[in-house]
């Protein structure tokens, strides 16, 4: 990531540095120091929702290269900085494929906006992609060495090739009665 947009003011850091002042209150940050799309983090804070998301990263004291920002419930993680590195194996409009190790436990942010319809796995294993830092995604991920995918299956996508089928089979009893109503009338 190397810009956020905001309509709020962020910390200042010399990491962060303000390009534009729009209008609305839409500010535009360029990173001096781009981070990564996928980020171990080793630190979580949880908050309620989006909204103490978003007063929690106005809080001039809270360091967001540090620790990460998840909405919900959950077990604060502190453990410091993970060791580790990965390898992106696939990317493309609907699946995110990693390959990483960690030398702890830690939470994998990803950089992609939060959106229903995203599923996660870690060794294949189903895991709650949680919200993180107000619009992005993130899952926890255990120590050692492990694959994580993220596949985008929407709920009407997986419903689309029944409800397809549906419409299949009634037009073609549709057409079967119009044929026989048809036939009746000339006999």
């Amino acid at each position: 990531t190397t810009h956020s947009i905001t309509d709020f003011p962020l910390a200042e850091d010399p990491q962060i540095r303000q390009i534009l002042d729009g209008p609305f209150g839409v500010r535009c940050y360029r990173y001096t120091d781009p981070v990564s799309r996928a980020t171990l983090y080793g630190n979580g804070r949880f908050v309620a929702d989006f909204e103490a998301a978003r007063e929690l990263l106005k809080d001039p004291d809270f360091d967001p290269f540090r620790t990460l920002v998840v909405e919900g419930e959950g077990k604060e993680l502190l453990v410091g900085t993970p060791r580790g590195g990965g390898e992106l194996l696939v990317d493309t409009d609907r699946e995110v494929t990693l390959r990483l190790e960690t030398d702890r436990p830690a939470w994998l942010y990803l950089s992609d906006v939060y959106a229903r319809g995203w599923q996660a796995t870690v060794d294949g294993e189903p895991v709650e992609i949680r919200p993180a830092m107000g619009a992005f995604r993130a899952v926890p991920v255990p120590r050692g060495s492990h694959t994580i995918r993220f596949r985008y299956e929407p709920r009407w996508l997986r419903i689309a090739p029944v409800t397809f089928g549906i419409g299949v089979v009634l037009l073609l009893g549709l057409a079967v009665w119009a044929r026989r109503r048809r036939k009746n009338r000339r006999d």
